[in-house]
């Protein structure tokens, strides 16, 4: 009857551990799925001001070649860069 009552409770116990486990897994799951969207939106926020950037800059080129080149020559006719 011991030997029984031995191995019911130790059923019990893996039991018990196993769900503690599953538990701190789940945390661990819930935690990791935290991080990644935070990630996720950053790398959408550095996009973002990837673009703005971008756009500025294509801007201020724009801005200095069309201050560079002379007035006599077309827009559509400008020079270009083929190195």
């Amino acid at each position: 009857m011991k030997k029984l009552e031995d191995q019911a409770e130790a059923a019990i116990k893996a039991q018990t551990n196993a769900e503690e486990k599953a538990e701190a897994a789940e945390a661990i799951r819930k935690m990791a799925e935290s991080q990644k969207r935070e990630a996720e939106e950053k790398m959408v926020q550095a996009e973002k001001e990837l673009q703005q950037t971008l756009a500025t800059k294509e801007a201020e080129i724009k801005t200095l070649t069309r201050r560079r080149m002379p007035k006599a020559w077309p827009t559509s006719q400008m020079p270009t860069n083929n190195r």
